[in-house]
C-alpha cells in the first residue's frame, strides 16, 4: 500500500494544472482498481482448483481472458478443466457469472 501513496504524492507533485492532476489521480486509481481485480479473479481461480480436482476434473490448460466490467476491462489468467465424458469448463467464469463469448460483466 505503501507503495500506492508514493506513486499518488508524485502524480500530485509533478502536475501543476489542477484538471491534468485530478485527471491523473483518477486514471490512476482505474488501473489499480483493474490490476486488484485481476489478481483477486487469479486467486479465487487458484481456490476453485482444489475442489474440482477433487471432482475428479483435471488442468487441460490456463489461458488468458480480458473482461469489461463497471471500472474498466480485467485481465486474468483462468484453468480449464476437463473430466471423462464431461464437457469442459471453466469454474471462475461460472462462479462469476461471465457469459461464455461475452466481454463484459452483467453490470
Amino acid at each position: 500500500m505503501e507503495l500506492s501513496v508514493t506513486e499518488i504524492v508524485k502524480i500530485i507533485k509533478s502536475e501543476t494544472n489542477i484538471i491534468k492532476r485530478e485527471k491523473a489521480i483518477a486514471f490512476f486509481f482505474l488501473n489499480l482498481s483493474r490490476e486488484l481485480m485481476s489478481l483477486a479473479l487469479e486467486r479465487v481461480d487458484q481456490e476453485l482448483s482444489e475442489s474440482m480436482r477433487n471432482r475428479g476434473y483435471q488442468i487441460e490448460k490456463k489461458n488468458q481472458r480480458s473482461i469489461n466490467m463497471a471500472f474498466g476491462e480485467a485481465t486474468y489468467v483462468r484453468r480449464r478443466y476437463v473430466k471423462a465424458g464431461q464437457e469442459s469448463r471453466y469454474p471462475l467464469d461460472k462462479f462469476m457469472g461471465f457469459d461464455k463469448y461475452k466481454h463484459y460483466s452483467v453490470l
